[in-house]
């Protein structure tokens, strides 16, 4: 991974993958930021959280890079891009999929992501992911960092 980067992550569960944006600081060692939508309470929720662990996950797949930080101010603005509400959806055939190329297209239209076509995102990362998917499951992989 490289420092300030944008990160469209995927990791293996039990359907399919739980997608999330992961966004580094200018220092590797000392994390990043994961945002993501989540349903652990029966609804869906925006998260955000810092870990400096992502990159020991067992379960994570991929991390796609879609863009770079802009600085000073670019953290802040990418946590107020993705922690805006309406990206929350409550139908049924939401999912954090959804969310993330929600995400991924509010940073291209923000200057900050260079991905103007999401669906080309989703169809990398789905290629990328589920050839490593196996491996992952078997605990004899690790996860692959890629741009687009």
């Amino acid at each position: 991974m490289e420092p300030n980067g944008i990160y469209v992550i995927l990791s293996v569960n039990a359907t399919e993958y739980h997608w999330g944006i992961y966004v580094t600081g200018a220092d590797l060692h000392q994390g990043g930021t994961v945002h993501h939508a989540n349903n652990k309470t029966g609804g869906w929720s925006y998260e955000r959280k810092y870990t400096n662990n992502l990159v020991r996950s067992k379960m994570l797949a991929l991390a796609l890079r879609v863009g770079t930080v802009p600085l000073p101010q670019g953290h802040a603005e990418i946590d107020h891009i993705l922690g805006d509400p309406s990206m929350i959806s409550q139908d049924s055939g939401f999912r954090c999929r959804a969310w993330a190329m929600d995400a991924v297209a509010r940073l291209h239209h923000a200057g900050v992501a260079n991905a103007p076509d999401v669906s080309k995102v989703m169809a990398k990362a789905y290629e990328i992911a589920d050839a490593n998917r196996s491996k992952i499951e078997q605990g004899t992989g690790e996860f692959v960092v890629a741009s687009f």
